[in-house]
């Protein structure tokens, strides 16, 4: 699922991806000039892709679950994200200014309330960081990590500190991939304003659990 070429404004909800390949959610990504729309300012900075919001998505495989590609204030939310093969995530700039056309490097991102249940020997970094980006401005909160192969290897490097993160606990994920009452993901999200409800479009709890599905 890819949002790219001046996107802006969207939301990729409640969807289920099955090796989804290099990457799960793009958000944002790489376009010629002459087919972004709106057209390029020269005068303003520009963005592949600006308030894009990836919520509520289970994504089982796939290199990478989602990559910010030269995106600027996007989000990645409550997603669940079960073994990856390559990166836990991706933060890079593959549109770069030139022709005239200032481009913003990808920021301001926010990666909050997810679930991510990996192998950490498949994982070559957690956060795969490109050059001409700006990791420091990406806030992380309240997600759950877990190397089910190596619960002590769970806590990621990541670009800027994280708020209320968990690490090395076992989220009990069912074989649907779904969490029980007693997974450390119930009730250990923080409320947003763009929460609504989970993958099954159950409300969320108050505070809501971690991942695309509430607990029950």
């Amino acid at each position: 699922v890819q949002a790219k070429g001046g996107s802006a404004d969207l939301e990729i909800r409640w969807n289920h991806l099955l090796q989804p390949g290099a990457r799960g959610l793009n958000l944002g990504g790489s376009t010629g000039f002459a087919f972004f729309r709106p057209p390029l300012s020269t005068t303003v900075a520009n963005a592949e892709a600006r308030r894009i919001e990836a919520i509520g998505n289970l994504i089982v495989g796939g290199d990478t679950p989602f990559a910010f590609v030269g995106c600027v204030d996007c989000v990645a939310a409550h997603n669940t994200v079960v073994n990856p093969a390559t990166w836990l995530m991706r933060i890079l700039q593959e549109t770069t200014s030139g022709g005239g056309f200032p481009f913003e490097p990808a920021a301001n991102g926010q990666v909050v309330n997810n679930l991510f249940y990996f192998e950490d020997g498949d994982i070559s970094t957690h956060v795969n960081i490109g050059p001409n980006t700006s990791p420091a401005t990406f806030d992380f909160a309240h997600n759950l990590w877990f190397a089910w192969d190596a619960p002590g290897a769970s806590a990621p490097t990541l670009p800027s500190a994280e708020a209320g993160g968990i690490y090395g606990q076992n989220p009990q994920l069912t074989a649907d991939w779904q969490i029980p009452g007693t997974s450390p993901a119930a009730g250990a999200g923080t409320a947003q304003a763009w929460l609504t409800g989970d993958r099954f479009g159950r409300c969320y709890g108050s505070p809501p659990s971690l991942g695309a599905h509430e607990a029950p």
